[in-house]
């Protein structure tokens, strides 16, 4: 049986080895890419996502509460004091309009 040459290893940046003998492969966990935070806030406001939302909140029981209204007009609206329920929705009326929504309050929604 004739005596062939031991193969040579390639070099440069196509060269194959095998995966016992890479030191320079990141642990798996390294290479996925990290999981988004899972957004829990409903898509549309729910009484008890309001509730829980202005319980975490340092306020005054006594404080004035206003809806901001339209992003491309931004004004601050009053909130009605009645509060309706039909077909198990709660509708809360819009008092008529206050002033210009603060600019402080557009640039925290986006709006600016």
């Amino acid at each position: 049986m004739p005596r062939t040459a031991p193969r040579q290893r390639a070099e440069g940046p196509f060269a194959t080895r095998s995966a016992s003998t890479r030191t320079d492969a990141p642990p798996l966990a390294r290479t996925r890419p990290p999981v988004p935070p899972v957004d829990r806030s409903p898509k549309h406001l729910t009484v008890g996502h309001l509730l829980r939302q202005l319980q975490n909140l340092d306020l005054d029981l006594d404080q004035p509460i206003r809806l901001a209204i339209n992003p491309d007009f931004p004004f601050a609206h009053y909130v009605g004091a009645d509060v309706v329920v039909r077909n198990g929705t709660a509708f809360i009326a819009d008092d008529g309009q206050e002033d210009y929504l603060p600019a402080g309050v557009r640039d925290a929604l986006g709006w600016a």
